[in-house]
């Protein structure tokens, strides 16, 4: 049965008067001042409005498929492309957003699209919403429990790592300061060999910043020609380990990041050579994008991998660093940690 047309304005029409409110949205989350506190402090609050504004962009459709289609996927990438305008504009660099800034703002609008298409629906189904996520959630969460349970293994793959001493950590910090591209003389390359007991170090050292060594354990291993590996063993309950491993063939030439023989296994489990390969190039082109990998990957005139050691050529970089540049310079950005307000009348600690 034919979908009945709708009476509301048309696509064009609707535009016009949702655009100029979405272009409002954003001059608020990017111009200083204007925006209380608690909003800047809020992803929810930030971007969810930008997909709820998106889908009045566009008429109501009867059939939950024509919605789909016509109403929600077009709405959820007028909201990111509004999203990605507000962080690119908010960027101290001025360089454009990497797919790891976009990624959590997506979602929050996301989450506006479907506030937004229960809200059209009525009352009811917005009341029905949280229930409906709920849901979702809940199944999502069973189906990735059974399937790492499928997975699992009795001993981890990867032995406790070994904490890096103070003067194991004075030698990487020297390291560091003498690989820094943004102190070279404008012509000159430099050449750097890093062994893999100078890579084991380096994961030993800097990996816990990025996840708890009771969460997981990781490695980073170069076991042949142009291949790197990344292991790791996650402790699941009742004493068993998921056990995953990534490898693929790595090579950077004259700035351009390339990956390729990408091969994942999950548990006893390899994802088809396939898909894999079908995944590398839209994976390398993300890595690429990454705005902290940027000013590295410009700076490098080729980086291939030996047999346990990786040979990195490099020359001057002359963008502004970022998080490992300032690793490079031997200061490794402290973890983040959350803004906490100050109890009122109690003086700032000196």
């Amino acid at each position: 049965m034919p979908e009945p047309a709708s009476r509301s304005p048309g696509v064009g029409l609707r535009a016009l008067l949702v655009l100029p409110i979405l272009a409002a949205w954003v001059a608020l989350l990017v111009v200083p001042g204007l925006a209380p506190a608690w909003l800047l402090r809020s992803l929810v609050a930030r971007f969810a409005p930008l997909g709820f504004l998106a889908v009045f962009a566009f008429p109501d459709r009867g059939l939950r498929t024509t919605r789909v289609l016509l109403v929600a996927t077009p709405a959820l990438l007028l909201g990111a492309a509004a999203a990605l305008v507000a962080l690119g504009w908010r960027a101290r660099d001025g360089a454009l957003p990497g797919p790891s800034d976009v990624l959590l703002p997506t979602l929050a609008v996301a989450l506006g699209v479907l506030l937004a298409l229960a809200w059209r629906r009525g009352p009811f189904a917005l009341l029905l919403l949280p229930l409906k996520l709920a849901f979702l959630a809940l199944v999502a969460f069973v189906l990735a429990t059974v399937l790492a349970f499928s997975q699992a293994q009795r001993e981890p793959a990867l032995r406790t790592t070994v904490p890096v001493t103070a003067a194991e950590q004075r030698q990487l910090v020297a390291l560091l300061q003498g690989m820094d591209p943004w102190t070279l003389p404008p012509e000159e390359v430099r050449t750097v060999r890093i062994e893999q007991p100078q890579v084991d170090r380096l994961a030993a050292w800097l990996l816990p910043r990025v996840v708890s060594p009771e969460r997981a354990r990781v490695a980073i291993v170069l076991p042949a020609e142009a291949t790197v590996e990344v292991r790791a063993s996650l402790p699941l309950a009742f004493g068993r380990w998921l056990n995953t491993s990534a490898s693929g063939r790595v090579h950077v030439d004259r700035g351009r990041f390339e990956l390729g023989q990408l091969r994942l296994r999950f548990g006893r489990s390899a994802m088809p050579a396939a898909l894999t390969d079908a995944l590398a190039p839209p994976l390398a082109a993300a890595i690429r994008a990454e705005r902290p990998l940027r000013p590295l990957l410009a700076a490098i005139r080729e980086a291939h991998v030996e047999p346990g050691a990786l040979v990195v050529d490099y020359g001057r970089a002359d963008s502004p660093r970022g998080p490992i540049g300032e690793l490079l310079q031997g200061r490794p950005a402290p973890t983040p940690r959350p803004m906490l307000e100050r109890p009122p009348g109690k003086p700032a600690r000196r």
